[in-house]
């Protein structure tokens, strides 16, 4: 691997040959070559400069018992600014992620993990990190302590992506750390597969949101606690083709939304909203442009 700072973009591609030994270049793509570093395969591995002045690592299909730091230590060059870490397993839900310990991280402002057993940050401070995806393959207490963690880790924590949910029993039920949280100012919610999402719980996180992603969601009526978002001012309902919204959700839910000035739905809107409840909403909600189709 190369010593020093990161210009280019090194990618390595991995075939079904575990134990070959992988020679990595920069800017090359080496598709029938599999990956063994530090005790660890993976199928894919990519550094490249982020645009921001950092570096963003690329890691798929990855199978290890190794701790992360190890692994890390081997990638990166010393000079590397890890600025984003995007990290997913090879047959989930197969391994477990410890970001103990892992000094390279200080500086990150970006973490997507997908198909862990379990994830934790216990012990690691994460100040510059500011969005999290996480993919679920966990049920609902394995997410749940993998949020914890991390929003102890990184108290500027301000953005999140969960997916998978409904998987597992992994619904906003049973992940406490996320409702009772007062960080999060950007929340993207979508289930897993054709999933409805169960519900949207009441708590504290929804009186900070600014930004909600419901996309995706498979809703069948607006969430009631949707009403306590009162700092909202996106949201997002696109490709919730069944989502019916009449004028008494206008009156209870939308209403108590005074800042809310952005609103996306889709082609359902034409379809699923009466005009009686259009014109409810550009009377309770004058701030916002309302979707004519």
């Amino acid at each position: 691997m190369p010593h020093g700072k990161c210009t280019q973009a090194l990618i390595v591609g991995c075939g079904d040959r575990p134990g070959t030994p992988a020679q990595a270049r920069h800017g090359s793509l080496l598709s029938r070559l599999p990956l063994q570093v530090a005790g660890a395969f993976m199928s894919f591995c990519a550094l490249r400069a982020s645009g921001n002045g950092g570096d963003e690592l690329s890691i798929s299909g990855l199978w290890t018992s190794q701790p992360l730091v190890q692994l890390l230590a081997t990638l990166l060059p010393s000079t590397a600014s890890l600025e984003r870490l995007s990290i997913a397993a090879d047959h989930p839900p197969f391994v477990s992620l410890g970001l103990q310990g892992c000094s390279q991280l200080a500086g990150l402002h970006a973490l997507s993990v997908s198909g862990f057993r379990s994830l934790s940050a216990a012990g690691l401070a994460l100040p510059a990190l500011r969005c999290v995806k996480l993919a679920s393959s966990l049920d609902g207490q394995g997410l749940d302590a993998a949020l914890s963690s991390l929003i102890l880790a990184a108290p500027g924590l301000t953005e999140a992506e969960l997916t998978g949910l409904g998987s597992g029993g992994a619904n906003l039920e049973a992940l406490p750390s996320l409702v009772a949280s007062q960080q999060l100012r950007k929340l993207k919610l979508a289930p897993a597969g054709a999933s409805p999402l169960s519900s949207l719980p009441a708590g504290p996180y929804l009186a900070v949101l600014e930004e909600l992603d419901l996309s995706d969601c498979n809703l069948r009526q607006l969430p009631a606690a949707l009403a306590a978002a009162t700092r909202l001012r996106r949201l997002s309902l696109e490709r919730n083709s069944t989502l019916q919204i009449s004028t008494p959700d206008v009156e209870a839910i939308l209403d108590p939304l005074q800042q809310l000035s952005r609103l996306d739905p889709d082609s359902w809107w034409r379809h699923n909203v009466s005009p009686a409840a259009v014109h409810a909403l550009g009377k309770h909600l004058p701030q916002l442009e309302v979707p004519t189709g």
